[in-house]
């Protein structure tokens, strides 16, 4: 269509300025549109990391609230709002036992009874993660360690190491 007009029409050089001012005009608007929008999904995709997050931290507080009150799993997670943290209690409610048999086959020199209840609650989520979703391992044991630094950690990272060491196993073991 450009060289078209152009063939019918000898153009002068004011012409091709103008047309190429329009062209020049458009390549930047369209610049700035590719960059507006990849600003927008950067904040899309940060806020989506953020509400998983969110939803790990809630499931975690439900696990460790049926583990220390002994409620039905399921019963109590019908009620969450959030769907992914109903997700996450409900993976963890139906597959509890296979869950726990791999905490305890990646524990040496530790039982799962002299587990802390928030660091059993946030291995026993992870291990459901590790099992059960397509989520890659590499996410989910650096939020379960986020979690153990906001929730279980006195300051000395010795419950992140040891979360750490454990899932560690954890991933090792169910690649097996």
């Amino acid at each position: 269509m450009f060289f078209t007009y152009f063939s019918k029409k000898v153009p002068n050089e004011i012409t091709l300025n103008k047309y190429y001012f329009m062209i020049q005009y458009k390549y930047k608007f369209f610049w700035r549109l590719r960059l507006i929008m990849a600003t927008i999904e950067k904040e899309v995709k940060e806020e989506f990391k953020k509400s998983r997050r969110e939803s790990r931290v809630i499931a975690m507080q439900m696990i460790y609230s049926f583990e220390v009150s002994n409620k039905n799993f399921i019963e109590e997670a019908s009620r969450l709002k959030d769907s992914d943290a109903k997700y996450f209690v409900t993976l963890v409610a139906e597959h509890k036992e296979d869950i726990d048999i791999l905490i305890q086959q990646s524990l040496t020199n530790y039982t799962i009874s002299r587990l802390n209840v928030v660091d059993l609650s946030i291995l026993r989520l992870a291990g459901a993660e590790l099992l059960y979703t397509d989520t890659p391992s590499n996410i989910v044991i650096n939020e379960a360690l986020e979690i153990t630094k906001e929730f279980s950690d006195q300051g000395d990272l010795k419950a992140t190491k040891f979360n750490n060491r454990v899932l560690d196993t954890m991933l090792k073991n169910v690649v097996r």
